[in-house]
């Protein structure tokens, strides 16, 4: 451990590569290769779940409004959908706000939750 620490000190790098290798001995060539900057991975959440979803919906809306006439239902479709874009909006900025200061103290990656060293 101690002399993790020591190889640690002549890493250059962020503090995230320096950590991981006190750690884990992960080598930062292997942290640097693992992050997904590259297609499909750089394709954000709101398109991979917002493309499929969104004709079926809009597809659902229309047919309930013009078609059947069965508002009741649109109104509970709208509703479902309304709070889910809220709720959806919410965690995702929570998650942006508390993940700066969870990495600041040493927490982040897979492996948040276990008490490491």
């Amino acid at each position: 451990m101690k002399n993790r620490m020591k190889e640690a000190e002549n890493l250059k790098g962020d503090w995230i590569e320096k950590d991981l290798f006190i750690r884990y001995n992960m080598d930062p060539k292997i942290w640097k290769a693992a992050q997904r900057n590259h297609f499909p991975y750089n394709v954000s959440l709101e398109l991979i779940v917002g493309v499929p979803l969104f004709f079926p919906i809009i597809y659902l809306i229309t047919n309930l409004a013009l078609f059947e006439k069965n508002y009741e239902y649109l109104k509970t479709i709208l509703q479902t959908l309304g709070v889910s874009i809220v709720a959806y909006y919410i965690s995702d900025q929570l998650i942006n706000a508390f993940k700066d200061t969870l990495a600041k103290k040493g927490l982040f990656g897979r492996d948040l939750n276990k008490a490491g060293i």
